[in-house]
């Protein structure tokens, strides 16, 4: 399957495009947060186009999420939040960038479960928990609820691939 990496600043007319032509639009939701003074200094107006999550999903395009390590950390819980509220960890107060490009919960993991498995063409086998598929689990420390800022305070527990426990704290 066709991908586009890092599709970080696209217009309205490729967006389109890109869910025409089944290009999946893989993107790492933490350089949003990290790019967007850069972006402001360099990009200016063209910022409206920049990580444009809703706007792709709403053209019919797949999103496929990552963590980009070893360059930004494993973790993929900072990746969430800047999935869900489109600013820094750091902020006070956390001003989103672009709100209206911010990621549901359910949008965001099935960005990183379902979208990254498709764009791997591993759609049958990981993804997804049911029945004859890997499972692949991580196991928080705490229940997440509504808030996003969550996922900054919860630590992993457990993580289970394969349904082999390959890291516990």
């Amino acid at each position: 399957r066709q991908r586009i990496e890092h599709v970080q600043l696209i217009t309205p007319e490729d967006q389109r495009r890109l869910a025409q032509m089944g290009v999946i639009a893989s993107m790492q939701a933490i350089h949003c947060t990290q790019d967007m003074s850069m972006a402001e200094l360099k990009w200016g107006s063209r910022c409206a186009w920049a990580y444009p999550w809703q706007s792709l999903l709403k053209t019919g395009a797949v999103l496929a999420m990552g963590t980009d390590t070893p360059v930004e950390s494993i973790n993929p819980l900072p990746n969430l939040y800047a999935a869900l509220c489109r600013s820094r960890a750091d902020a006070e107060p956390p001003e989103p960038w672009f709100p209206e490009e911010r990621l549901t919960w359910h949008q965001a993991l099935r960005a990183y479960t379902q979208g990254s498995a498709y764009a791997a063409c591993a759609e049958r086998e990981r993804g997804c928990l049911a029945p004859g598929m890997l499972g692949n689990v991580t196991v928080l420390s705490d229940q997440l609820g509504d808030d996003p800022a969550q996922l900054l305070k919860v630590q992993v527990d457990y993580t289970i691939v394969g349904g082999q426990v390959v890291f516990a704290r």
